[in-house]
């Protein structure tokens, strides 16, 4: 899962890595240049075997032909050379190198040694130029991930701001330190996020009975699947719990709850088909009072946040209840559209954690990351299958790390 968005930030950790920042200015030269090594000196054209001029034609005896060499002595010319190019003014200042006794051209000179020492020692600074495109398509990245539009650029902000100036020692891992940071802009995003509904609802049934959560969201989101999935973790926390199956709307519906709440040993309280949902409801709430238990788990029906009359119905079905938590119920793969679908259903009762369903399916991951940023509502749970089991508890860390890991 989340694959598409770890391929991105991936990606991106690649390329700033991959670019090494700028290396520090080389510091001043402290000594004079060393003087270039000895070149045998090219002979003349005084120097050049040249052939003897033809004898002049007349009396004068032919001489042989003879070949002739007029070059310097070798010994001479070393000698000559070297005297020259050892030879430095008189007013001339001893280098650092000659103070200490170092010969020049066989030992590094000081301002080597000190490149040296930075080299290995030193550290280096991230400049902005090192990941200016990166992080554009990064931003572009996110937003394909299913990211919205206001966190992908909150969060390009922050990891802008974390990586300029940032010391990288000499030797470190650049692309580990790289996603150091990025996980921490994550988390920072995701600060306040996680919310542990099991903890609250068994926390406020010591000192209310029954506490009532309210399960909304739209049509083939999984609710009546992931109300079991809590009744069962209720259950295994030594809480109790009754269902109320509000969903008059859908035969299949009350059917599918009536069976989860035979495999799990909970009562259940319906209605016949096309009933009035909040008439159910009431007869839940009423019927835990009285046998002091410690929920009622509410499946309501599926709704679009646009249907108007839908959204009304589940106004009545709230004034009946009294929630003390509602819970949204989505699908990870829904995309931006949830952020506005929940902001809808905030409008009717006030949202307190989102449940996504079908990570298993999600391969983008960005409508987790995105959530809370734009929704300011937590998220409690993962769905990532059909079985009790499937419901993973939403932590940040553990979800920053996914995203960053090698």
């Amino acid at each position: 899962m989340f694959d598409f968005l770890k391929k991105k930030i991936e990606k991106f950790t690649r390329q700033v890595s991959h670019k090494p920042p700028a290396a520090p200015e080389p510091l001043e030269k402290t000594f004079e240049e060393p003087e270039k090594p000895f070149q045998e000196t090219k002979p003349t054209p005084d120097e050049r075997e040249v052939e003897a001029p033809e004898p002049k034609t007349g009396t004068e005896p032919v001489a042989p032909e003879t070949k002739t060499q007029l070059a310097v002595p070798e010994e001479k010319l070393i000698q000559q050379d070297t005297q020259e190019t050892s030879e430095k003014p008189a007013e001339a200042k001893e280098t650092p190198a000659e103070k200490t006794g170092v010969s020049r051209g066989k030992t590094f000179g000081l301002n080597t040694i000190s490149k040296i020492k930075q080299s290995v020692f030193g550290s280096i600074k991230v400049k902005k130029e090192d990941f200016k495109d990166a992080l554009f398509e990064l931003e572009l990245g996110l937003i394909e991930s299913d990211v919205s539009m206001d966190c992908a650029r909150q969060i390009n902000h922050d990891i802008g701001e974390h990586l300029e100036g940032l010391e990288i020692k000499r030797g470190e891992n650049i692309s580990r330190r790289i996603r150091q940071e990025i996980k921490k802009v994550l988390l920072e995003t995701m600060q306040g996020s996680e919310f542990d509904l099991i903890g609250e609802i068994k926390s406020a049934s010591a000192g209310k009975k029954p506490v009532v959560v309210l399960f909304v969201g739209p049509n083939g989101a999984g609710k009546t699947t992931t109300i079991a999935k809590i009744a069962k973790m209720l259950k295994d926390n030594s809480t109790n719990s009754i269902l109320c199956a509000a969903d008059t709307f859908r035969a299949a519906a009350i059917q599918q709850l009536e069976t989860h709440a035979k495999n799990l040993d909970i009562k259940l309280i319906k209605h016949d088909y096309g009933a009035d949902p909040a008439a159910v409801v009431f007869d839940a709430v009423r019927s835990a009072e009285s046998k002091k238990i410690d929920a009622v788990l509410i499946d309501t029906a599926g709704r679009q946040d646009t249907s108007h009359n839908l959204m009304q119905e589940l106004d009545k079905i709230v004034k009946v209840s009294k929630p003390d938590f509602t819970v949204f119920v989505g699908e990870s793969i829904s995309g931006h559209g949830i952020i506005n679908q929940i902001n809808t259903f905030k409008r009717i009762s006030n949202v307190n954690a989102v449940i996504l369903t079908k990570l298993d399916t999600d391969v983008k991951g960005g409508t987790a990351l995105s959530i809370f940023h734009s929704s300011h509502v937590p998220i409690a749970f993962f769905g990532t299958g059909q079985e009790l089991f499937d419901l993973k508890k939403f932590k940040s860390g553990e979800f920053a790390e996914n995203l960053v890991e090698e």
